[in-house]
């Protein structure tokens, strides 16, 4: 089993989370939740989040650090522009209805990117 460093362990779990959290509830309001799995059929634009994951998870696995930083960049930048610059998103409001999934998906990318190196 090779050695891992440090900060590959980090961006390797923060790829897994990512991956997780897109089971878990992205938006809650009252008791309707809707995961990012669950949104697919209604908006194939979020199938990014899943698959920005595996692609980081797997090029981090054969030490490609830079791929794997503009995967974490990708699903930060198509977080952010969806919830926050595209015309009618929800802006400010978000955080009153956004869900575990929502915030594990943005800090994992966050993580991803700080530590997606050697």
């Amino acid at each position: 089993m090779e050695n891992l460093s440090k900060n590959k362990k980090i961006a390797m779990l923060s790829g897994i989370i990512a991956l997780v959290a897109c089971f878990m509830p992205f938006v809650s309001i009252g008791a309707l939740s809707v995961t990012i799995m669950g949104a697919i059929e209604h908006a194939p634009e979020v199938s990014v989040f899943p698959i920005t994951a595996i692609v980081a998870i797997f090029f981090l696995y054969k030490d490609n650090f830079k791929v794997a930083k503009i995967s974490f960049i990708v699903s930060l930048l198509v977080l952010v522009y969806y919830c926050f610059l595209q015309d009618g998103a929800i802006g400010s409001d978000l955080f009153d209805v956004a869900g575990i999934g929502f915030y594990l998906i943005f800090l994992s990318s966050i993580s991803g990117l700080l530590f997606s190196k050697e």
